[in-house]
């Protein structure tokens, strides 16, 4: 089964796959083949899709019992590669009167636009909510957060010794959820921006608290590769 992260969040399942992926898809793959869950992110597929990528994985993973490979953190492209041409030609062989173009994506019904005066409706009780929560907040525990701003918390992470034979997916620091690359051979955390709503499953993450004053403020995602 071959699915796609779009740009709202939802997952499509993908009927007739492209032949070649673009920078921008974010996709998962459960192989019949080799029986793993394959979450393949293009470069430019933008932050909001890798994190829906990593949560309906393990969704998927769930419902297989496939583990997962992250395509390009575990160096597994050409592993990847074998198994999804093995499942275009699949696709092919059992519907050979279907061309094989890029059909799915003009299968995913339309969104509606809103109206203007929807959308500034909207925006006026989120921001009224968000006032009240960061009041809120702030009122329940001004001094943790104060003391302590997500790049400090982030910096005494970052200095903590790694866990050895594993590695670090994502970090979660007061209500943000960042996502670890490499880049030029350092960690860069990015910090998710328009989190879709839902449970998310981690059932093959090893947690790692960081404790403040009685309080976990910062927490962070092992997984074994």
């Amino acid at each position: 089964m071959l699915f796609e992260v779009m740009s709202d969040g939802d997952l499509v399942e993908l009927k007739n796959p492209p032949d070649r992926l673009s920078d921008d898809m974010a996709i998962i793959f459960v192989s019949p083949f080799s029986k793993r869950t394959f979450i393949w992110v293009g470069p430019r597929a933008g932050m909001a899709k890798k994190f829906v990528a990593a949560r309906e994985g393990g969704s998927k993973r769930m419902e297989s019992g496939y583990p997962i490979i992250h395509v390009q953190n575990d160096n597994a492209e050409d592993l990847f590669q074998i198994d999804y041409k093995k499942w275009l030609e699949q696709v092919r062989g059992s519907s050979s009167s279907e061309s094989i173009s890029a059909k799915s994506k003009a299968e995913v019904p339309k969104r509606s636009v809103p109206k203007k005066e929807d959308i500034s409706e909207a925006g006026s009780i989120a921001k009224h909510q968000d006032q009240s929560a960061i009041k809120s907040t702030k009122e329940e525990h001004p001094s943790i957060i104060d003391e302590l701003s997500t790049e400090e918390v982030l910096e005494k992470l970052n200095g903590l010794t790694p866990v050895e034979g594993m590695v670090r997916d994502y970090v979660i620091i007061h209500n943000k959820v960042g996502i670890v690359q490499e880049t030029d051979g350092k960690q860069v955390v990015e910090f998710v921006q328009g989190l879709p709503e839902g449970a998310f499953f981690s059932p093959h993450y090893v947690p790692r608290l960081f404790i403040y004053k009685d309080r976990v403020i910062g927490m962070e995602l092992w997984r074994t590769p």
